[in-house]
């Protein structure tokens, strides 16, 4: 009977060590081939720049004070005030209209749901190509800036402004100056004055009165690109500033088994963050199913 007892306490030991053996490869195997610690700050900032990509369409809507304008399909809008700096020329009224076109095609959610989506899409292309984070430039602008240059993109535009952006861009012949003469008398007059390949042109830019015009759908493709660069890169950057602003360090990397070949590492940071690796062992090798991070960044300007 001890003799059997002794087999069982030394297989128990066995296990044990190989059990801690396989902990210790397994923390080897993340610090040598799935994230080394030099290339823990880059990857916080990947990761802070998502969260931040993630939560910004929501804090749009709420630092105006409005739900998402869809509603079943029903045009619906909501009216803004926005920051002076980001204001257009020429407006009626102390509000700006958030809305929906009647046929469904152009929404101002729509077109910064584009921009917000097609962000996070060259962020993952520059995370890809493994570019240099520290060399990524963008305009300097707090959250609540960008905001307000966001939704001077995407109100909806009034007749005068329409007309003078077109004028200003040489699509049409009539100045501000002559079209606001026009424009409370006689419109009709006033649509009378363009050419044909005016009237065309300006039929093409969502209707001649300009009453459902963005500023998205009166700029080129190349434009548009530019504003969804500038987005992203001011994404990269701003989450850039706030992790070299903590200063993270790594202080401790553990782990725990949690199956027969299932492993938890963790890489514990300082202050206040975790990267937790999943890690299972093929054979004699081991292999990642990837990270999540855990805890919260604190930023003031931010939902975060």
């Amino acid at each position: 009977m001890k003799t059997i007892k002794f087999i069982a306490i030394a297989a128990t030991m066995l296990l044990g060590l190989a059990s801690c053996s396989d902990e210790k490869k397994a923390i080897n195997f993340v610090s040598k081939e799935v994230l080394p610690e030099k290339e823990i700050e880059n990857e916080l900032i990947k990761h802070l720049t998502k969260e931040y990509c993630s939560i910004f369409p929501k804090g749009f809507y709420y630092y105006f004070n409005i739900d998402y304008l869809s509603n079943g399909g029903r045009s619906t809008g909501a009216c803004i005030k926005i920051s002076e700096d980001y204001q257009h020329k020429y407006h009626r009224g102390e509000y700006w209209l958030l809305g929906l076109q009647p046929n469904g095609h152009t929404t101002s959610e729509k077109i910064l749901d584009t921009i917000c989506r097609n962000g996070l899409l060259f962020i993952d292309e520059t995370f890809k190509r493994g570019d240099n984070l520290d060399s990524v430039t963008a305009t300097s602008l707090s959250l609540e800036q960008q905001y307000n240059k966001l939704a001077s993109i995407v109100i909806k535009k009034d007749d005068i402004q329409v007309y003078c952006d077109l004028y200003a861009n040489g699509i049409i012949s009539i100045n501000p100056e002559e079209f606001r003469a026009y424009y409370d008398l006689d419109p009709i007059a006033l649509w009378g004055k363009l050419s044909e390949k005016e009237k065309n042109t300006v039929r093409e830019l969502k209707g001649y009165d300009g009453y459902y015009n963005f500023d998205w759908t009166m700029i080129s493709r190349d434009k548009q690109q530019e504003i969804i660069k500038e987005y992203a890169n001011w994404q990269i950057v701003r989450a850039r500033e706030k992790v070299k602003q903590n200063d993270y360090k790594l202080i401790d990397k553990s782990c725990i088994t949690i199956g027969e070949n299932d492993f938890e590492v963790r890489y514990l940071l300082e202050p206040q963050w975790e990267i937790v690796f999943s890690v299972r062992k093929v054979g004699k090798t081991f292999v990642s199913d990837g990270y999540w991070v855990e805890g919260i960044i604190q930023d003031s300007n931010s939902n975060i």
